[in-house]
C-alpha cells in the first residue's frame, strides 16, 4: 500500500504558517510591543516593519559571489578540454578566457544597475522623511539599528534630547502622499 503525505504537509505548513503570521502581526510588529522581547524581539520587529533594507547586503553577497564564480570557472575552463579521450579533443580555453575576462565586467554592470535603483528608492524616502521634518536618513547605519537593542540610531546616544525619537518609526508603506 502506498501513502503519500505531501499533500497532509503541505498542509499542516500552510496553517503553521498562518497561525505564525498572526502571532507575529500581533506580538511584534505594533511599536509598543518593540522592546519586550530583548534583542531577538527587536531585531524582528525592525526585519518586519521594514527599518531597514535587507535587500542591500543581500545583493552585494550575491555580486561577490557572482564574480568569484565567474573568475574561478573561467580559470578551471582554461585547463579543460572537450571531446572524446584521445579523439577530436577541443581546449574550452576560448570560453574560459571570455568567461574571466567579461564575466565580472557584466556581473558588476547588473548589479549596479540593481544598486542604482535601491539607492532611488532610500533617496526618495530621504526626500519624504525631510518633507515630513523626521530624521533624513532613515537606512543610513541600518546595521546598527538591526543590533542596537533601544532602536535608536543616533551615533550621540550619551544625550538625553528626545528631538530623534521618532526618527526610526518610518514604515516603509505608509507614504500617504503628502
Amino acid at each position: 500500500m502506498r501513502i503519500n503525505t505531501i499533500a497532509l504537509m503541505s498542509g499542516l505548513g500552510t496553517l503553521t504558517a498562518i497561525a505564525a503570521t498572526v502571532l507575529l502581526v500581533i506580538f511584534v510588529l505594533p511599536e509598543s510591543k518593540k522592546n519586550k522581547f530583548g534583542k531577538i524581539g527587536l531585531i524582528l520587529h525592525n526585519i518586519f516593519n521594514f527599518k531597514f533594507l535587507i535587500i542591500e547586503k543581500i545583493l552585494q553577497v550575491l555580486y561577490i559571489l557572482s564574480t568569484c564564480i565567474c573568475v574561478f570557472v573561467g580559470l578551471f575552463s582554461l585547463l579543460g578540454f572537450e571531446g572524446y579521450l584521445g579523439h577530436y579533443m577541443t581546449w574550452s580555453g576560448g570560453t574560459g578566457l571570455l568567461l574571466l575576462l567579461v564575466g565580472p565586467i557584466t556581473v558588476r554592470l547588473f548589479y549596479e544597475l540593481m544598486m542604482m535603483g535601491l539607492l532611488l528608492v532610500k533617496n526618495v524616502i530621504q526626500i519624504n522623511n525631510k518633507i515630513k521634518g523626521e530624521d533624513s536618513s532613515p537606512f543610513a547605519t541600518s546595521a546598527q539599528q538591526f543590533l542596537s537593542t533601544d532602536g535608536n540610531t543616533n551615533s550621540n546616544s550619551n544625550s538625553n534630547d528626545n528631538s530623534n525619537s521618532n526618527s526610526n518609526n518610518y514604515n516603509y508603506y505608509n507614504y500617504n502622499g503628502q
